[in-house]
């Protein structure tokens, strides 16, 4: 499954509904202050909504102390509570289809006790959620939670008037007729078929108290009044919804939780400090993340040979050839103030050293192995063999070391960095995009979201897109086709930020001319 368009609607510069496409390799071009980073937080703060129903949100699960959203009021276009901001997404679906559920009420094992998702035979599942200012609470509201199946609308779960959700469903849709179809299999009725024409009338007040369904819940509530049951029991009827309803919801908010946000300016550990053992979702943010992610169990063989394979790409003449290789050492601190310290210190200059050795060897066990456990992580300088720590590296390979990380540390399948080409010399930022492009070759349904003013990373992509349809790569995981990547160029003008997408050709140019910015400079200061 991948996330393949987001859609925005009165969210920050972003006044006119926009509908974005989203390809494994998504660029964010244009100027200081135009928006770029607007996708960005819209996509996270669709995460919140879904997993914590934040409508005010400030602060984001996955943003750490790099996005600050101030609010509803900060976020809502121009500022205008009248406003009602619209935040959503598209996803393709797999082979697997929409989530199975199993009928509670049955007997375990026998036949009736199967899957309802009855495969419903959709491609793309898109959901979006209304946002809007509520006056008599003081505060925004999730007031609409709508899902569309390959484009067409299916079904709604709307605020009430009571401010109890209201289900409502379309008045056909194709899905439907597996539906009634599954029905007649097991009920043995025969009447329901073709198009839905009463389904509009199948209108539900639920239980649950909010807009967003109640993930791994079933779905539960009764027959608003005058409403059509369109089979015989109300909550086989809502069984069979949940796969769109709340199945559809449910594996939107798995595709977001997989988003790994790298900020603009990525941290390091201060000198001496030890990694946080705790893995944080939110640390990645800042870049610290990565270096906990180094630092984690050397014990653990799969970590040692994701490590090596990092490693192989920050160091490697086909790779990125930064000329630094990273390891991670386990070590014990030893206070100074100790016996065994003290031992070993006097132990070069001592005159009878056995007598020494002995002592030390006494106090390996009581003191040693009592202190504290520390993993550093340790940067070798290739050219001289020289061990230091980041602090004495140059910043690009601290800046760029986050970014690699993010690609190999497990369970962050999206990837959203700013300014990954950041302190970065022109070569590396074009064997930047190479990395990336291997890392679409080696794990399925990735997806790279890079907010970014290389032109250098850009045109390794434009040249690989045409080697590929010239068939010339030196390599074949250094394919890319143009179905591959999109560029989205962003504008801010009087009606707010425009996002203009700039698919490639075969030839790997661009399809339509650029808006304004980046290639005419270069060309201005070159002719």
């Amino acid at each position: 499954m991948r996330l393949t368009q987001i859609t925005i609607e009165n969210f920050k510069g972003i006044r006119d509904r926009v509908e974005i496409p989203l390809r494994p390799v998504t660029l964010l071009f244009g100027a200081n202050s135009a928006g770029k980073s607007t996708m960005l937080q819209a996509l996270l703060y669709l995460r919140e909504l879904l997993e914590r129903q934040n409508a005010d949100a400030d602060v984001l699960s996955a943003g750490g102390t790099a996005i600050h959203l101030g609010g509803f009021r900060q976020l809502v276009h121009q500022h205008d509570l009248g406003r009602v901001i619209r935040v959503g997404v598209t996803l393709e679906l797999d082979d697997d289809g929409l989530p199975e559920y199993e009928l509670p009420y049955v007997p375990a094992g026998s036949e009736a006790n199967r899957a309802v998702a009855f495969s419903f035979r959709l491609q793309t599942v898109s959901l979006e959620i209304e946002v809007a200012w509520h006056a008599q609470a003081g505060a925004p509201r999730i007031r609409c939670y709508t899902v569309r199946g390959d484009g067409a609308f299916m079904a709604k779960i709307e605020l009430g008037a009571h401010g109890r959700p209201i289900l409502s469903l379309a008045q056909y849709h194709p899905a439907f007729d597996e539906l009634i179809a599954e029905e007649n299999r097991y009920s043995g009725h025969h009447e329901w078929a073709g198009p839905l024409g009463f389904m509009d009338s199948a209108i539900l007040i639920l239980d649950h108290p909010a807009v967003i369904p109640q993930w791994h819940h079933p779905l539960r509530g009764e027959l608003k009044e005058g409403a059509v049951n369109i089979l015989d029991d109300l909550r086989m009827l809502l069984d069979f919804l949940r796969p769109v309803v709340a199945g559809s919801g449910e594996l939107v908010l798995e595709q977001l939780r997989k988003i790994r946000y790298v900020g603009p300016v990525r941290e390091f550990p201060d000198r001496g400090v030890s990694a946080q053992r705790t893995l944080a979702d939110d640390r990645w943010a800042s870049g610290l993340a990565a270096w906990d992610w180094l630092g984690k169990d050397i014990d653990d063989e799969t970590h040692r040979e994701t490590l090596a394979r990092f490693d192989a790409c920050l160091s490697g003449h086909d790779r990125l050839n930064l000329g630094y290789s990273v390891s991670v050492k386990a070590v014990r601190l030893l206070p100074e103030e100790s016996e065994l310290a003290l031992l070993l210190a006097l132990l070069p200059r001592a005159s009878e050293p056995e007598d020494l050795v002995e002592r030390i060897k006494a106090l390996v066990e009581p003191e040693l192995l009592s202190c504290p456990l520390v993993r550093r992580v340790i940067v070798t300088d290739l050219r001289n063999g020289a061990e230091v720590s980041p602090q004495d590296v140059g910043n690009g390979v601290t800046q760029v070391i986050p970014v690699v990380a993010g690609m190999f540390a497990p369970g962050g399948s999206i990837l959203a960095v700013e300014q990954p080409e950041l302190h970065l010399h022109p070569a590396i930022q074009c064997r930047l995009a190479d990395v990336f492009i291997r890392a679409l070759h080696e794990q399925e349904n990735r997806l790279f979201i890079l907010e970014t003013h290389s032109e250098h990373l850009m045109l390794r992509l434009m040249r690989r897109v045409r080697e590929t349809t010239e068939d010339t790569l030196a390599e074949p995981d250094l394919a890319l086709r143009t179905d591959q990547v999109v560029v989205l160029y962003a504008e801010a003008g009087a009606d707010g930020l425009r996002l203009t997408a700039l698919p490639l050709t075969e030839d790997g140019d661009f399809s339509r001319n650029w808006p304004g910015g980046f290639f005419e400079d270069r060309a201005a200061e070159i002719f």
